[in-house]
C-alpha cells in the first residue's frame, strides 16, 4: 500500500516479491489521477487505485480498499494519517499489526543516530529511531497514538 510519494519504492519491492513468486495486490493512493505511478510500474500486480477527487479508481482514501482476512503480509509507505488509517483498519479487518511493515518517512540528519532527527515514538513508551531501527518497522513497535507528521497537511 502506497500514498503519494510513498510510492517509490514500490516498483524495486513489486519486482523482488514477484521474482519469488509472490502473488501481489498493489494499493496505489493520491490526491488527484495526475499524481498516480502508472499501474504499468507494477506490471505483475494486481494493482488498484484510488483518488481522494474520484479523478482515477475508487473514490476515497487507499486504506478502503484493504481485503478482509488475514494470512498475509502488507508492506505500506505514504504520509502518516493513511499509515494510522492503516493502523486503526486492520484489526477491524483480521490483519496483524505484527504483519505490517512500515517504511517510515523521517528526516535522517546523520544516519547514525547521533542528532536524534529521526526518532518515532516506539510502543511502550521510548522511541526508536528510524535510521537504525529502520526505515522499516514493524507496524506493532510503533506508538500510534503519539506519532507526529511534519511533512503533510
Amino acid at each position: 500500500m502506497a500514498g503519494g510519494l510513498g510510492v517509490a519504492v514500490f516498483p524495486g519491492v513489486v519486482a523482488a516479491l514477484l521474482a519469488r513468486r509472490r502473488p501481489i495486490t498493489m494499493f496505489i493512493g493520491a490526491r488527484t489521477a495526475a499524481q498516480l505511478l502508472p499501474a504499468r510500474r507494477f506490471a505483475g500486480a494486481d494493482v488498484r487505485a484510488a483518488t481522494d477527487d474520484g479523478s482515477a479508481g475508487y473514490r476515497g482514501p487507499v486504506t478502503d480498499l484493504l481485503l478482509r482476512g488475514g494470512g498475509y503480509e502488507l508492506f505500506a509507505c505514504g504520509p502518516t494519517p493513511m499509515l494510522q488509517a492503516l493502523v486503526q483498519r486492520a484489526p477491524v479487518l483480521g490483519i496483524s499489526l505484527g504483519s505490517i511493515q512500515i517504511a517510515l518517512e523521517t528526516p535522517m540528519g546523520c544516519g547514525l543516530g547521533t542528532c536524534l532527527g529521526c526518532a518515532v515514538p516506539g510502543r511502550g513508551g521510548g522511541y526508536l529511531l528510524s535510521c537504525q531501527h529502520g526505515p522499516c518497522v514493524r507496524a506493532d513497535r510503533l506508538d500510534w497514538s503519539r506519532m507526529t507528521d511534519a511533512f503533510h497537511d
